[in-house]
Order: C-alpha cells, then structure tokens, then sequence
C-alpha cells in the first residue's frame, strides 16, 4: 500500500511539474497518529484527545491550503493513522481527499464541518460558479460544530477513553465561548462594522457578529484598476477603516487602498495554531 501510493504521488507530481525532495522522518511517537489538514484544527484536536494521539498537520505552517501537495512520507504516514480531519471545502481537500482515502482504506475520515451550514464563496475561478466557503473554523458558533464533529469521532475510534474525550471537549467548549464573549464585549458599540480583506477569509467571523467583509481579490485574482477603484469607492462609503492582509498574499493593492482613504493594514493569520489568540487579535483590530 505504501508503494502504491508513493507511486501514484510520484506520477501526480511529473504530470502537474511538482519537484518531489528528500523527506525527514517524523519523530517516531508510540501513539496513534491522526491527521487534519490545517494548524486550527490541530489546536482543536490536540484540547480534546490530551495525550491518546498523536496529531499531525498535513499543511504545514506557511504553505497554502488551497494548493499543497502533500509529501511523499506524508501519504507513507497517512497509511499508518487512525483518522483524517478535514475542514471539508479547501482546496487542498478537494483535490487530494477523494484519492487518499481510496488508498487508504482503512483511515477514517471526517469532514469537521458537518451540520454547518456553508456560506457562499466569493473566491472562485473566472467562468465557476460561486461555491461553498470553506473557512468555517474562524466562526466561534462554527468552531463549537467542528469540535463537537471531533469528540464524537474519538469517542467512535477510541471509545475505552470516551469520557475522558467528553471532558477535555466541555472544557474546549468553555474556551470558545469565552472567546466569544470577548469579541461580543466590543461587537455593539467600539467594533467597526465594516472592514475589507485580501483573500475572504473571514466570512463566518464576519456572519457571526453581523459585519460586513469586502474582499479586495477578484475571482482568485488581483482587481483591475476599475474594480479597484471601485473597490476604493465602496470602502469610502462603508467608512472602512481596517484592511486585513495575510502574510502569503501580494499586499500592493492593500497598500493602495489604505493610502487612498486612510484605513490602517492589519497582518492576521487565520491558519495560526493559537486559535482564540488570533480570533481576539481579529477583534480587537476592529475596534474604533
């Protein structure tokens, strides 16, 4: 089975011009492993299984979810795992998910995000249709779905330690809220109600606390100098004042923006491990 897929990663990266380098083992762990596709979701995982997994992410920090491939000893190790976490509508997951499952059969995998109710995308190729948003991790209502999905599937695959798998979830579930009772305390009357973004990462955040996100990407593509202007007319009469930016996005049309109405640059990062640290950061940056 190892080979069989190591084969057919190699085959996919001659065919899509991938340069496939040299891995180094993992640290080898005398737990059983479990995989999610991106950092949030380890943070999650990690709160409810304690010490009974060992959780992996199979995009590292700094690669993008929407176009990672994944390594040669990454699909040798999936062979070996217990369960796959997935957020269920990244590009990544639906490129890949469908072919590592049919080569490894006996992992378990799990769409996090089942029973949320998808949101429309604003991030699609020219000529597609409008799809589902797959940030559903940065929505605290949705974060307690997602982790709910999570215990469930532990107490499933591993059900000798189901309570204790309750308990560390009761307790994730106490953080979470807590993390939305901080945004709330500035949502009614010190958070600015609009704010644009690069890449539209914050569209349950913004669903959650009833704003409004304004993406400066155009069909997964930089705007044109008339979208932009438009773009610059709609901040002005939204009254924006925060344009978030993400460290892997190009930030010159941000820059542009800012300047012309003079709204301030915030850097955040909704794929860091440190999930309510990054929601609160969010927050706060809307604060007027």
């Amino acid at each position: 089975m190892k080979h069989k897929l190591l084969l057919i990663f190699c085959c996919l990266a001659t065919l899509g011009g991938i340069v496939v380098t040299a891995c180094k083992p993992r640290p080898v762990s005398d737990k059983p492993s479990v995989f999610v596709t991106i950092e949030p979701l380890r943070f999650f995982a990690e709160q409810i299984a304690g010490n009974h997994f060992d959780i992996q992410t199979m995009v590292p920090t700094g690669s993008s979810p929407e176009t990672y491939d994944p390594t040669p000893q990454q699909l040798m190790d999936l062979t070996e795992c217990k369960a796959f976490l997935t957020v269920g509508q990244l590009g990544f997951e639906k490129q890949w998910i469908s072919k590592l499952a049919e080569n490894a059969p006996n992992v378990t995998f799990k769409n996090t995000s089942e029973g949320i109710t998808y949101l429309e995308s604003s991030h699609h190729h020219e000529g597609e249709e409008h799809g589902k948003d797959p940030h559903t991790w940065t929505s605290p209502s949705c974060a307690l779905i997602i982790c709910k999905n999570i215990c469930n599937l532990f107490c499933e695959i591993d059900p000798e330690h189901q309570d204790e798998y309750t308990q560390n979830y009761t307790r994730l579930v106490t953080l979470i809220q807590q993390t939305d009772a901080e945004v709330r305390k500035v949502v009614n009357d010190e958070m600015q109600k609009t704010f644009a973004i690069y890449h539209p990462t914050l569209t349950y955040f913004a669903n959650d606390y009833q704003l409004k996100q304004l993406c400066i990407e155009d069909e997964g593509k930089e705007p044109s100098p008339a979208q932009l202007k438009s773009l610059i007319l709609q901040c002005r009469q939204n009254d924006v004042k925060v344009i978030f930016v993400q460290k892997e996005f190009n930030t010159h049309n941000a820059e542009i923006i800012a300047k012309e109405i003079g709204a301030k640059i915030v850097t955040i990062n909704p794929l860091s491990y440190n999930w309510q640290e990054e929601i609160i950061h969010i927050a706060n940056s809307l604060k007027k």
